[in-house]
């Protein structure tokens, strides 16, 4: 499967040097090869001026995962894979704001890396309760307009 390109800033190129872009291209590869890959991004939530690897793989938002990698001491190292159907990303000040939403409920939070390990803390979650959904019918169900 062919992966798409959420965000490669210019500066990949810039510090392929320090070789996290060609390791994060081989991570991509391995990736590619054994999942269905939907899209990456990267984008630093460790404050270290290099940044991690976000790879979505899953075929809907049914099953859509995310997995996070960092590159420390020459090598690509997963943090963790986590949910991420029904979710958006948005980059923050050294870390990522991620929002998700699905029927009625919505979530909010931040991630980034404190000592080695992910943190990520809650912003805001909301549920409709008792809301005034609108009732709907089959299309061949007429009771409503007789």
């Amino acid at each position: 499967m062919l992966l798409s390109i959420l965000a490669l800033p210019a500066t990949v190129n810039a510090k392929s040097s320090n070789g996290y872009a060609n390791a994060y291209i081989k991570q991509l590869e391995r990736m590619d090869n054994n999942y269905d890959c939907d899209s990456y991004f990267i984008h630093d939530i460790s404050g270290d001026g290099v940044p991690e690897l976000f790879v979505i793989t899953g075929e809907c938002e049914m099953d859509y995962m995310l997995h996070i990698f960092t590159y420390r001491n020459g090598k690509v190292k997963k943090i963790t894979t986590t949910g991420a159907g029904h979710s958006g990303y948005k980059k923050g000040n050294g870390c990522l704001i991620c929002g998700w939403g699905h029927q009625g409920s919505e979530a909010y939070w931040k991630l980034y890396l404190k000592g080695g390990k992910l943190k990520s803390p809650s912003i805001k979650r909301s549920i409709w309760n008792n809301a005034n959904y609108v009732d709907q019918y089959d299309i061949d169900d007429y009771s409503p307009l007789k």
